[in-house]
């Protein structure tokens, strides 16, 4: 059975031994030529794809090797400006975060993920005063004109809220064995 598809005119047995006889010769070549060893499984595959394509024009009294590697040469160079193109444009785009702020941002979403686990926890009447007031920055009187409450019953429910957290908090830090 044949690597490549075979119609009338194309190759066929003898196209899979030359493929099997220079493979390696034109992976080396890619790679003294200085494509990296991954690009360079591409490279070959192109090269013997387009050799196939081409199989009716080559001239048979000629060596196959120079004429696969001239193939080679031509992919190559195809693939250098390609890699060339990639990094020009890669060059337009934003450098990325520092690792250390990637970092920060781990941390942050972490902290994030914690205080909603406290959040979760809050009776429906102190989450929404924890919630508006330490996360959104309201103030007492907002909140108070927002879900109709006198001042003093958010105060009562902001430092429950509070309290409650200090808690949370003194939990989370003797679980990971720091100082309360």
């Amino acid at each position: 059975m044949s690597l490549f598809s075979t119609k009338p005119g194309a190759p066929g047995p003898a196209f899979d031994a030359i493929f099997k006889e220079h493979v390696v010769a034109v992976w080396r070549v890619a790679v003294a030529m200085g494509v990296d060893r991954d690009a360079a499984n591409d490279v070959v595959q192109e090269t013997f794809m387009t050799a196939h394509r081409r199989w009716s024009s080559f001239d048979a009294s000629q060596p196959v090797r120079p004429w696969l590697l001239g193939i080679a040469r031509n992919v190559i160079r195809h693939h250098a400006r390609s890699a060339g193109r990639r990094a020009h444009w890669l060059r337009l785009l934003p450098e990325p975060d520092p690792p250390e702020s990637q970092h920060r941002d781990l941390e942050r979403r972490e902290a994030a993920a914690w205080v909603q686990r406290f959040v979760d926890r809050l009776d429906e009447r102190q989450r929404v005063v924890f919630v508006l007031g330490h996360i959104e920055g309201l103030t007492a009187h907002e909140i108070a004109a927002l879900l109709g409450l006198k001042v003093a019953t958010v105060y009562a429910r902001a430092a429950a809220a509070q309290a409650g957290f200090a808690r949370f908090l003194d939990r989370h830090r003797r679980q990971l064995g720091g100082t309360p």
